[in-house]
């Protein structure tokens, strides 16, 4: 979808037109543009989203397991 929005734009389409043939909101078609303009084809690729796994955890593995042991009912 970012690739196919930024032909279209190149075309002096409107940006609504664009979201909406796209299926988007108007500010991510914007947002695409943005960073297509500061980085090139490199801009479009998806972007890893969320926490790392394990950071932030506030338990360890072994209380973890310990947790989940007793939520299942045995005792390892």
């Amino acid at each position: 979808m970012r690739r196919q929005a930024m032909p279209m734009r190149e075309l002096n389409l409107p940006w609504k037109t664009i979201a909406t043939v796209i299926g988007v909101h108007l500010s991510t078609v914007m947002a695409w543009s943005r960073r297509y303009s500061a980085e090139g084809e490199a801009g479009l690729k998806s972007k890893t989203r969320g926490r790392h796994y394990w950071s932030g955890s506030t338990l360890s593995l072994a209380q973890e397991r310990h947790l989940r042991s007793i939520i299942v009912g045995f005792h390892l």
